[in-house]
């Protein structure tokens, strides 16, 4: 076989530039982009400043702040060490500690805006650690954890004791929320988990605008249920460290909902009804319960998938960039 100067050089044209892609462009080696747009590991001690440094994994950091509800309920925070056995590791978490188990007490932090991508495969991800200091052997019926993503819709959160009901002229957060269970398992739904959807308009005047009404559905006037299952994979029953994934993922149709704890198989509901695309805000609650706990090592991050067209251009570009062979 005769190997041409020629040749030589078209090979190693090639690999250049598949080596420069693989490196720079993880587009070209079809793989999605990551980008994360708020996290938090707590190890600067301080959670209503954003910790944009390296100790906290260089990305944006986040502030947390603890809202009040109609009952004057509210949550506790500090930032305390959980190195411990059990504890989360990897030195400090948030502590959340409720004041009683009247309603409903979210915890907030907001990022900048981000908008799910326009391609199917598309998310916006959250991920974290969470471990319960009490209340896991609560046995009431329909004790959960909440975790959602919103739009704060021009009001967002940026003081402690905020109130959050429509009273308050704040309340009309609108996004996705997911209903997790908590406790020994036997209370009436305590298996039970939720996907839903608020959209942030209610006719009552006590409506919560994050996580719907206390109730066993967390429901309301301004909350639809996607989906619902009394098999939910995990129920966090101990004070052990456990991983909670919630996603939004964008689909042919609409937007596929999705939540996960200890990598089991995850639970997931689409909406196709007039999606909601942007959000701004995280937030988390326990309800019906005044069970103590931790979160560590918040990563929230949108994921693009690079659509068929952009390959395609960036293969065109590889072609064209190899030289010919002259006769």
């Amino acid at each position: 076989m005769l190997i041409t100067k020629q040749s030589k050089q078209t090979s190693v044209v090639i690999g250049k530039l598949v080596l420069i892609g693989a490196i720079g462009c993880p587009w070209l080696a079809g793989t999605s982009h990551a980008t994360i747009i708020g996290q938090d590991n707590f190890s600067d001690g301080d959670r209503t400043t954003a910790d944009n440094t390296a100790g906290n994994g260089g990305g944006p950091g986040l502030e947390w702040f603890a809202l009040t509800n109609e009952d004057s309920s509210t949550t506790a925070l500090t930032i305390v060490a959980d190195d411990g056995s059990p504890g989360i590791g990897g030195g400090n978490s948030l502590n959340m500690r409720p004041n009683s188990s009247s309603g409903n007490r979210p915890v907030v932090t907001n990022f900048a805006p981000t908008t799910l991508g326009a391609a199917v495969g598309d998310k916006i991800i959250t991920s974290m650690d969470i471990r319960l200091i009490s209340g896991f052997d609560s046995d009431g019926s329909n004790v959960t954890f909440r975790v959602g993503l919103y739009n704060s819709n021009g009001t967002p959160i940026i003081a402690d004791g905020q109130r959050f009901d429509m009273e308050s002229g704040t309340g009309n957060d609108f996004g996705y929320f997911a209903r997790i269970p908590f406790g020994d398992g036997t209370g009436s739904g305590s298996t039970d988990a939720r996907l839903s959807k608020e959209t942030g308009v209610a006719s009552g005047s006590s409506e919560d605008p994050l996580f719907g009404q206390d109730n066993s559905a967390g429901t309301g006037d301004d909350v639809s249920e996607l989906g619902q299952t009394s098999t939910f994979p995990v129920t966090i029953g101990d004070d052990q460290k456990h991983s909670i994934l919630f996603s939004l993922e964008r689909t042919a149709g609409g937007v596929l909902t999705s939540i996960q704890v200890d990598g089991a198989t995850p639970f997931t509901a689409e909406d196709t009804t007039s999606p909601f695309e942007t959000f701004d805000e995280f937030a988390m609650t326990n309800m019906r319960a005044t069970a103590e706990w931790r979160v560590d090592n918040v990563v929230i991050e949108s994921v693009a998938i690079p659509e068929p067209a952009t390959l395609g251009l960036l293969m065109a570009g590889i072609v064209l960039l190899v030289p010919r062979n002259r006769f």
